[in-house]
């Protein structure tokens, strides 16, 4: 059957959408469906609900029909119709998976630049071997000098030490070197023992044979020295060698000195020869010899001396500090006679002036003082301790006796002390060998 325009009446085509006299939209033409959405992905948490189908008993209501079209007036124009609107897509929401980063080897770590040493550090290392290298040479000297005999000083060569007393000695320092012409040589030398008298040695020999003469005041009986010098003249005409000695408990010190410089001597009157024979006859006369050990240094040598000068002793000083006088028999005898008699007066002198309390009676050996015994009380012990004044006075004064009699470094005397009424002993000692122990 055939179908028109219901606005125009103009018939239609079958299937045709639009009027061929108006241009309007026919019914029968298909009504385009909406779009679809677009699908939902579910993750993987949400479950996707499975689509809801009606049962028969329910109906699906039909679409409602589309509005009646509108017929346009022969003046009017009627637009052409609209294209069909395009689907919106929509991209679905899309979850991006987890990613775990791979698990690699670390990375081997650069290496660490080696910087240079700054130039302090340098300086320093440099100093630190320089001054080790210098500690071992002089170390290396000091050990040379200890065993030399001679000081070499230009075209001159002084005496050691080891080789005026005959033994060797320890160095602890030595020095040499050269400054504007002036040659300077000093030397430690370290001696626990006999200072004073291993000095008074070498400078008396160097006095006596090889041309030294004393410039200053000079008294090796102290037992600390300071500023003692000497001098003699150079084998280079206009020069002059000068030595200054100091010492103490711990050693000696020489330092030489050669430059520029002349000497005067003192000129002596010469000695006739009648003089000489006279002295010539003296010493063959001298056939004593009484040696005095260097412990009883302090306590004999004023007196000996003085003896010496007065009588006409021959003195001689040994390396071992030790002193060795020359005499008659005559001299000899009257050094006993008096030694005895200025100990027996120190006797009497403690007991009959009551000097020491509680001290009642002195008896000794008379011959040799071998032995001196002292009768006490308990008052001669007293807290001011004179009692150690005794024990010093006659345990220098009783040897002394021996070393006249030429017994030497064997001179030695008992003291022992008892008890006055009872005899009972009480303690003893040997001098000179304990009397060091008093002075600490």
């Amino acid at each position: 059957m055939a179908k028109f325009c219901k606005k125009c009446g103009a018939p239609l085509e079958e299937g045709a959408m639009f009027c061929s006299g108006c241009g309007a939209t026919l019914d029968s033409a298909p009504t385009p469906s909406p779009p679809a959405p677009p699908p939902v992905i579910a993750s993987d948490s949400e479950a996707i609900p499975p689509p809801v189908i009606a049962s028969d008993s329910e109906a699906i209501p039909p679409p409602a029909p589309p509005p009646a079209p509108v017929i346009a007036s022969d003046s009017e124009a009627i637009p052409p119709p609209a294209p069909p609107a395009q689907p919106v897509y929509q991209q679905p929401a899309y979850q991006q998976p987890a990613y775990q980063q791979p698990a690699y080897a670390a990375a081997p770590a650069p290496p660490k630049k080696k910087f240079p040493l700054p130039i302090w550090l340098l300086i320093v290392i440099i100093v630190a071997v320089i001054v080790a290298v210098a500690i071992i040479v002089a170390n290396i000297a000091t050990g040379n000098v200890a065993g030399k005999d001679y000081f070499e000083m230009g075209p001159d060569q002084i005496p050691t030490v080891k080789q005026i007393l005959g033994e060797e000695r320890k160095v602890s320092s030595y020095n040499s070197s050269i400054s504007n012409g002036i040659q300077t040589v000093t030397v430690v030398y370290k001696v626990e023992e006999n200072q004073r008298g291993e000095m008074k040695t070498y400078a008396e020999t160097l006095m006596n044979s090889h041309g030294f003469i004393n410039t200053t005041d000079v008294n090796f009986d102290l037992s600390v020295a300071s500023g003692y010098q000497f001098a003699t003249e150079s084998r280079e005409e206009g020069f002059i060698i000068l030595l200054d000695i100091d010492y103490d408990e711990n050693g000696y010190t020489l330092m030489f000195t050669r430059g520029e410089g002349t000497l005067t001597r003192n000129v002596e009157e010469p000695v006739i020869e009648e003089e000489e024979a006279v002295e010539e006859n003296q010493e063959s006369e001298l056939t004593v010899q009484i040696t005095v050990p260097y412990v009883f240094e302090d306590h004999a040598i004023y007196d000996m001396e003085y003896y010496a000068d007065e009588m006409g002793f021959i003195v001689e000083y040994n390396s071992d500090g030790s002193f060795t006088y020359y005499m008659t028999e005559e001299h000899q005898a009257w050094l006993m006679e008096d030694s005895k008699y200025q100990i027996e007066s120190l006797f009497y002198d403690f007991v009959d002036d009551d000097m020491f309390p509680g001290l009642m009676e002195i008896e000794w050996d008379d011959e040799s003082f071998d032995w001196v015994i002292l009768r006490v009380t308990d008052e001669f012990f007293d807290e001011e301790g004179n009692w150690v004044l005794a024990i010093l006075y006659i345990g220098w004064s009783a040897p002394m006796y021996q070393v006249y009699m030429g017994m030497g470094d064997r001179a030695s005397t008992v003291i022992s002390w008892v008890y006055w009424e009872t005899d009972d002993y009480i303690d003893s000692v040997i001098a000179p060998d304990y009397l060091y122990t008093l002075y600490e």
